[in-house]
């Protein structure tokens, strides 16, 4: 499980949740706890392409589409490599048409 950067998951105390707690098996501590010269390869497997996906999104649309924007785009290769069914969160409650 991966968190994607998120200033609404680390307030809402989601990210702290997956990443500390020990109930997931969370790719960031797991990355961390790496040698970054001999699991280099590894590495970037295991965030480009996690399993699950936790992060925010920029909009909710009408047909259930998901917008994320990113200011370091970090995240959005692990967005498009993820299984279709997504789930995400939203700071505001806007719908956009699509």
């Amino acid at each position: 499980m991966f968190t994607a950067a998120s200033e609404t998951l680390r307030l809402s105390g989601i990210d702290a949740d997956i990443n500390t707690s020990g109930r997931y098996q969370a790719v960031k501590p797991r990355v961390l706890a790496m040698d970054r010269i001999t699991c280099a390869d590894d590495i970037r497997r295991l965030l480009a392409s996690p399993d699950v996906v936790v992060g925010s999104v920029a909009a909710l649309t009408e047909t259930g589409s998901l917008a994320a924007a990113s200011a370091s785009g970090s995240q959005l290769p692990a967005y498009a490599a993820a299984p279709p069914a997504r789930s995400g969160s939203s700071g505001r409650r806007r719908w956009y048409p699509t």
